[in-house]
Formats: C-alpha cells, structure tokens, sequence
C-alpha cells in the first residue's frame, strides 16, 4: 500500500518519501547506471527540444483546466543518485472536481511506470503562488478524495475501496500541495536548461509529512501549469520543470467500475 499511496503526492514529496521512514533519515537513494542511463534517455525524449521562454507576468497563475500537463526530472546530488521522471496529467475537470493522473519511473525501480488516477472533489482550481498555513487549512476543510486507482508496471489495475478513502481524508492537503511558503515571495529571474522566465516567482518551503521534514527553495510562474514549478532544490536533490502544456494530455489509466466500489 505505501507504494501506490506515495504516487498522490507531488513529484516533490514523491522524491521525499524515498528518503525518510519512521525511524528518521536514511541514506540518499541511490541507482544502477543502467536504469540511470535510460531514464535520461526517456527525459531527453520528453524535454523541451530549445529553452521555453515566459514573458507573462508570474503572478498571474492559469486556471486548472482539461488536457493541461507537467513533466518534472528530479535527480539526486550523490553519487549513483537515484534520478525519478514523473508526468501529471489534468483529466478532466467538472467544476471543483478535478481527476488527476500521476505517472512515475524511478531509475531505482528499473524505470518501471507506476501510475495513479484520483478523483478530488473541493480541488483548488485557483489556488494562489505560494498559499499559506491559514489557506491550507480552509483547503483541508473542503476537500475529499472520490476515487483512486493505481497500477504498477505491467500488473493489475487496483481501485481502492471507498472505506480507506475515508479513513485518509485528514491527509488530503499532504496529496494537493503540501509544501507551506516560510518566506515572503520574491520576484527573480531564472534560466534553467528546460525554462527561462525573467518574472518567476521564488520562495522557501517546507514539506512536514508522518516521518518527513525538509526545506527547499522554489521557482514558480503562474504560466506553468498544475503546481507552477520551474525548479525546486534543497541539499539532497534538484528537481526540474522539464516540459508541459496547456493541452494534449492523455489518460492511460481507467477506473474500472462507473460507481465507487464499496
């Protein structure tokens, strides 16, 4: 179950849970080159082709919308690190409902997909750059997850009962946007080898999960879709933005059923 719970959150978290467990820190994750070699491969063929400029303002942060979608690279500082490639594809949206689909390789897993669909009922559309304790809390009251499933490699698709969806609502926050602004946001240019943007955003954050504690500073840009992100980096890893767009996603997961299962 941890595994495919891991695949809700963020790439940034995804990337975290790989380093902690209850007991505290471990090691940083590591990776043979031969699954190393093939998730930069993959990355190459996914990446921007030339650097993708944005003129708009940053401030200003696209609503969520069907066919939007984010493609982030997050590689590890040490020596054989582990290298994680992670796609999020908006599936539809219907109001404040939102399905969302989450597909990951991690070059310590040999590269295999493990994907994710979700359901959100109350998602933020809108959410602004950067929200705070205060604007997460409102989100922690109107949101609830509707539907999960989730399949790795070439196995089952697994469509999670309705019961455990229940039982982890209170951990609903963690899976939408759980790193909270601890700086007041300032305005900077960045020029990353995927994105230059001359008005991104940049703040520092901290992610505070069950066993999980880190900070890091962010880019953001409200022209990028889904979560905004241009880079993220602390002291074990970077994580770059390294293609999107507002259009073209494509599902590859489906719940099995019409109805919740019970």
């Amino acid at each position: 179950m941890p595994e495919n719970r891991t695949l809700l959150y963020s790439a940034m978290v995804l990337a975290l849970l790989t380093l902690t467990a209850c007991g505290g820190p471990q090691p940083l994750p590591t990776a043979d080159p031969g699954p190393r070699a093939l998730l930069e491969k993959m990355a190459e063929s996914l990446a921007f082709t030339q650097t993708k400029d944005l003129n708009t303002p940053g401030h200003v942060r696209i609503p969520l919308a069907k066919g939007q979608w984010i493609t982030t690279l997050t590689r590890y500082v040490n020596p054989d690190g582990d290298i994680i490639l992670s796609t999020t594809r908006v599936i539809e949206v219907q109001g404040d409902t939102v399905t969302l689909e989450v597909e990951s390789h991690a070059a310590s897993q040999n590269g295999q997909p493990n994907l994710t669909l979700v359901q959100i009922a109350g998602y933020p559309t809108q959410l602004p750059l950067g929200p705070d304790k205060e604007t997460m809390k409102t989100l922690h009251r109107q949101m609830r997850i509707l539907r999960m499933a989730t399949r790795t490699g070439d196995g089952q698709t697994m469509e999670m009962p309705s019961a455990y969806l229940q039982f982890g609502a209170h951990r609903i926050p963690d899976f939408i946007n759980p790193g909270l602004r601890t700086t007041p946001i300032s305005t900077q240019p960045v020029d990353t080898p995927y994105i230059r943007a001359r008005d991104a955003k940049v703040f520092d954050v901290e992610i505070s999960l069950p066993g999980i504690r880190s900070t890091g500073r962010i880019h953001v840009h409200g022209g990028i879709p889904i979560h905004n992100q241009i880079l993220y980096e602390n002291e074990d890893l970077v994580m770059h933005t390294i293609a999107y767009d507002l259009k073209g996603a494509q599902q590859t997961l489906f719940f099995s059923t019409d109805t919740p299962p019970f």
